[in-house]
């Protein structure tokens, strides 16, 4: 089986797993919490997803309906809200 050495190092080796895979279950819960407590559309789409509705988001912000956009209409300071007014009329 293990010699001495090997059995600490693999008891070691297997608590460290089992408290990364804690850690990171923990993390993901309160991520969740916390994007549900500061997150308006975050709880609208949690909302959406549990009722069965189909997204409450405005159909101009769908991805279904926006049409690509040459790179020579990207604004070259990466002024992301320049474009958004150039399609939608309002910065989103």
């Amino acid at each position: 089986m293990y010699r001495d050495g090997e059995a600490l190092n693999h008891q070691s080796l297997s608590f460290a797993i089992e408290l990364t895979n804690v850690l990171q279950t923990i993390s993901f819960s309160c991520n969740f919490v916390v994007y549900a407590l500061l997150n308006v559309h975050f709880r609208q789409a949690v909302k959406d997803v549990v009722c069965c509705r189909r997204s409450t988001a405005d159909a101009d912000h769908s991805a279904v309906n926006r049409q690509p956009v040459e790179m020579s209409q990207w604004p070259i300071a990466g002024d992301r809200r320049q474009l958004d007014r150039q399609r939608y009329g309002t910065a989103i």
